[in-house]
């Protein structure tokens, strides 16, 4: 703070002399310190980031006299106020001159520099260079970590005689830090911002691996709604910033669907409201909007008004927005070690005083195309899993495949989430489940064949995935008819004709009816690998097959009664039949 306040001091100084005549300046004792216009002075820049280009616009020059010594006073260019510049300058006034030194050449507000300089050096976050007496804008952009650097001033004047050190007219240079704040007028902004966004999953299953570089996953079956949550630093923007663009985005991955309806902003202590406009959606807070949204192909972007997050015109504070919204696991979802990928993006502008804000949420804006903007991200994953089971007759050497058996896929809490059918290679496999132990019945059999009572224990694990099963999967198809499902029994929810899993509702809520399965869903997978232990396979398949007993056997069990009964039988109609002949043979005498 103290170097800051020298630095003001000079510029005082510098407007004082503006008027004086040469005479002012009479030669120093010292006539090494005659100023001269080859004279230079470094100028520090501490805090820039790595790969950062730093640009000066000279704003200021030193003139001269005619014979080159000595100082008459100092000119600023056209559309620079000096005085303005010596009477502790805002960041307002700071940046209206960065607008014009950085606008287009004809352009109302123009400002044309003395000289541009851009060939500074960076050595370890410190940025230094040589400069003549003056005044000038410092303009960072470019850093490759994406900070954004507001103007900085930065002076290289001449101490009077008696002044600094006692030195009869040294040329004093100006050191700042981007981490500083402007301290002077009506705003305080800070130098420098490190835009950011944090994304996580708030609603969900979460399983623990034993994968090294991550301990728990987020896993969901289909039909699940899976809740995020996004949190962005906001950038830092002067009032009279050009640029001040604050963009969120997301498109999911197809086994995702966006339900655009959950799309919320929340801020502390604020109401935010929402109203329709076209296709635009409006976010209102304190009669203002805040922020326009618009819905894409599996996704939506987010335009902030960056203005109206203004909570403090005097500090120039911010409010911090979260956004929440929802999706959900669809038929499309991968399984296994390749995630359902969900990632929120930020746009910001990296160079405030440049270029213009996207505020359209139409507009998305694009860093590859718009040298001005910069771009943050952070994603989140969802796994899914995969129950394989193959049906078999119950030969005890090369048994049989079974096609056409029906089976149901339960819960721990004995809901059913699922009903399969086995193929012509006698597989079935069920898609809608996360991680978990499914208990498998039959609800079925083959024709031909008894039902398998037996319940059947089979876990989803992340590490327990011991078969990789390739192939397509045709899942269920549903309707909220009873009398057109498969067995009548509720499997979830249909909202919009979207399936969601049994615990996402409760029915009360308006347009969800229940769900049932209509038709079955089959596979034409066939096992191809078994590898033990494989983790992240995302497949767990049953060891030993499931196996069904032909109509036409008769079981061990119970088969003496069944056999008396059976000789019994006989035995009736062997003497019904010599009654019958008998009866006739006395009729006929």
């Amino acid at each position: 703070m103290k170097k800051m306040k020298k630095l003001f001091a000079v510029l005082l100084t510098l407007a004082m002399m503006l008027g004086m005549s040469a005479t002012v300046f009479a030669a120093p004792q010292n006539e090494d310190l005659i100023p001269r216009p080859q004279d230079t002075v470094n100028v520090t820049i501490n805090g820039v980031g790595e790969g950062a280009a730093v640009t000066l616009y000279k704003i200021v020059k030193a003139d001269y006299a005619t014979n080159d010594m000595g100082l008459t006073g100092y000119t600023a260019v056209e559309g620079v106020d000096l005085a303005s510049l010596a009477n502790q300058p805002t960041s307002q006034t700071i940046n209206q001159i960065a607008n014009g030194l950085l606008s287009e050449a004809g352009a109302e507000g123009h400002i044309a520099a003395y000289e541009t300089i851009t060939d500074g050096t960076v050595v370890n976050g410190t940025y230094t260079k040589d400069v003549a007496a003056g005044v000038y804008i410092a303009i960072i952009s470019k850093a490759a970590d994406g900070t954004i650097y507001n103007p900085i001033l930065l002076t290289a004047a001449y101490a009077p005689e008696g002044g600094e050190n006692n030195a009869a007219s040294q040329l004093v240079g100006g050191a700042v830090s981007t981490g500083d704040h402007y301290l002077w007028g009506a705003t305080a902004v800070a130098k420098s911002t490190k835009p950011g966004i944090d994304k996580e999953i708030t609603g969900g299953t979460t399983e623990d691996t034993t994968m090294p570089e991550d301990t728990s996953k987020a896993t969901a079956s289909i039909g699940d709604k899976i809740d995020f949550k996004v949190t962005p630093t906001v950038p830092s923007y002067p009032t009279d910033a050009v640029n001040k663009t604050f963009f969120i985005s997301d498109n999911m991955d197809k086994g995702l669907t966006f339900d655009y309806e959950t799309l919320e902003i929340a801020i502390s202590g604020k109401e935010v409201t929402k109203r329709v406009s076209g296709d635009v959606t409006e976010f209102v807070m304190d009669g203002k909007v805040i922020a326009k949204s618009v819905k894409t192909e599996n996704g939506f972007n987010l335009a902030f008004q960056y203005d109206n997050l203004i909570s403090d015109a005097t500090t120039g504070s911010i409010y911090t927005p979260v956004v929440t919204y929802s999706a959900i696991v669809n038929e499309n979802a991968t399984i296994g070690i390749n995630p359902n990928t969900n990632t929120a993006e930020l746009f910001y502008a990296n160079q405030p005083n440049k270029g213009s804000s996207y505020d359209d949420p139409n507009e998305k804006p694009d860093p590859q195309k718009d040298e001005t903007i910069s771009k943050e991200e952070d994603k989140e994953t969802v796994y899914t899993y995969r129950l394989a089971f193959m049906k078999t007759d119950d030969a005890q050497t090369d048994p049989k495949p079974l096609a056409g058996a029906v089976f149901g896929i339960y819960d721990e809490a004995g809901n059913l989430v699922d009903v399969v059918t086995t193929n012509e290679k006698g597989y079935a496999e069920s898609t809608n489940v996360k991680a978990g132990t499914y208990t498998v019945k039959e609800l079925v059999a083959p024709d031909g064949y008894t039902l398998n009572t037996t319940e059947y224990k089979i876990t989803a694990s992340w590490a327990m995935a011991t078969t990789v099963v390739t192939g397509t999967v045709t899942n269920c198809e549903y309707t909220s008819e009873q009398n057109e499902s498969l067995d009548g029994v509720q499997v979830g929810w249909l909202k919009g004709n979207q399936f969601y899993a049994m615990d996402e509702f409760t029915g009360e809520e308006e347009g969800v009816v229940k769900a049932y399965v209509k038709k079955t869903s089959t596979t034409s997978t066939s096992m191809t690998e078994v590898v033990e232990n494989k983790e992240g396979a995302g497949v767990s398949m049953m060891k030993e097959a499931i196996p069904n007993t032909k109509l036409t056997n008769l079981p061990s069990t119970g088969g003496i009664g069944t056999t008396i009964f059976t000789i019994g039988g006989c035995l009736i109609m062997v003497v019904a039949a010599g009654l019958f002949f008998a009866s006739r043979r006395k009729s006929a005498k």
